[in-house]
């Protein structure tokens, strides 16, 4: 059997997971690193989390007391599962594997050695390859690979920020989005493309997340045909260090009087606290206060059958080789 290993970041499933997801969030070294960080990590990764509990608790209450992540990553396997069946490959597992939160890495790995598994294929959920998303996922997949599964081993999708497939299902959701405003906002609606910022540092080490967001964003301006005006913005900007930006809540202060605006998520492919809490209801006010008389979001891709598709698509290579 032919494993496909389904990564993402994950969230906490409920209020009282909220401590040991921020813990284990600032103890990973390639998602939250400082000077020193061997020695200061391990104290900071206990010490912010007991700072951020309460406020991170309370945005999560605010959307309904947790993460719906893990729910639809799982449905979004299944949905993987079910269309390379239809394919032909009657003997694939989808595994979901989060990052943060269960089930992790070691749990996963653990349960492909006892069955036996010798092939895997690592997907990321991560349309855009990041080292503190994709690299931090792979990063702890090989760490633990030699100690619990040695037999098995792992090719990788590390990014698919061009696929036609994604790019005609994020496209889609635009449209709809556009369609759904009253006819004579249409034409004069403002895309405003929004994606997780990083460290200012990342992209100058060569990190390619910041470049294949902007590739992304003109592959769907370009199926869109060029019509509307449209910005970037960057969210979830935190810390002391220099993110990447402007902060997509600036842009919106900047859009006063627009209006209609469209916000697409642009490197996230579910719903989680970026898009439900951040955007819905922190840029929402932004949004209302500025005067935006229309601001709606792009529906995230889910179980989108083009975007189902586009996954098999991804993923058929491995299974035929």
């Amino acid at each position: 059997m032919a494993t496909i290993l389904f990564l993402n970041m994950g969230g906490p499933l409920t209020l009282d997971d909220v401590r040991p997801y921020l813990r284990n969030l600032f103890a990973d070294p390639m998602l939250f690193d400082v000077p020193g960080g061997s020695i200061l990590r391990p104290i900071l990764s206990r010490l912010i989390p007991t700072v951020r509990t309460r406020k991170v608790r309370r945005a999560y209450a605010s959307i309904g007391g947790g993460s719906p992540l893990l729910r639809m990553t799982l449905r979004q396997a299944e949905a993987l599962r079910i269309e390379l069946v239809a394919r032909g490959h009657d003997t694939v597992a989808v595994e979901v594997v989060m990052r943060y939160t269960p089930p992790r890495a070691a749990e996963v790995l653990a349960r492909l050695s006892a069955r036996g598994e010798t092939r895997a294929l690592a997907l990321p959920l991560y349309p855009q390859e990041c080292r503190a998303t994709t690299g931090s996922s792979l990063a702890e997949l090989e760490s633990l690979r030699p100690h619990l599964a040695s037999s098995l081993q792992i090719q990788v999708v590390r990014s698919w920020h061009l696929d036609p497939g994604f790019l005609d299902a994020l496209t889609r959701r635009v449209q709809a989005a556009i369609d759904s405003l009253p006819a004579a906002a249409q034409p004069r609606a403002t895309i405003l493309f929004t994606a997780h910022s990083v460290p200012e540092a990342l992209p100058r080490q060569g990190d390619p997340y910041v470049r294949q967001v902007k590739e992304t964003v003109a592959a769907i301006l370009d199926r869109l045909g060029n019509r509307h005006a449209h910005r970037l913005g960057w969210q979830s900007r935190t810390g002391p260090v220099k993110w990447v930006g402007p902060g997509t809540d600036a842009v919106i202060a900047e859009l006063a009087g627009t209006e209609a605006v469209v916000v697409v998520p642009v490197s996230f492919v579910s719903n989680h606290i970026e898009t439900l809490y951040e955007i819905d209801l922190l840029f929402g006010e932004v949004a209302r206060l500025a005067g935006i008389r229309h601001f709606v979001r792009t529906a995230a891709l889910d179980c989108e059958p083009v975007f189902i598709a586009a996954l098999a698509g991804l993923a058929e290579p491995f299974l035929v080789a």
